[in-house]
């Protein structure tokens, strides 16, 4: 197979994952649009089966009187790529996180 077949291949695969968003917030709430206080991003090993992750609140809002209002965690398209291109073996994952 020549370069450019294995890139459109590639490509294609890509398309195939899409990106997604889950935005968690309290009860009633509008959903923030402003910037996020914390930006981060989880490595997840063999299709997210081989780690897990808890999301404390106190960990990610350090200040003594901080809340989270909102976490939004995304699938990008860097990390639909990666995961791709490692077949599932490593597929990272944004991370927001809006604090009082």
């Amino acid at each position: 197979m020549n370069l450019l077949k294995v890139a459109f291949i590639c490509l294609f695969l890509s398309s195939l994952s899409g990106c997604y968003s889950v935005t968690l917030r309290p009860q009633g709430e509008t959903k923030l649009i402003s910037a996020p206080t914390k930006e981060t991003s989880y490595d997840f090993f063999f299709w997210g089966l081989a780690k897990k992750y808890n999301l404390d609140g106190k960990a990610l809002c350090p200040a003594a009187a901080s809340t989270v209002r909102q976490i939004q965690i995304q699938n990008s398209l860097v990390d639909g790529l990666l995961t791709v291109i490692t077949l599932g073996i490593y597929a990272p994952r944004s991370v927001s996180v809006w604090c009082n």
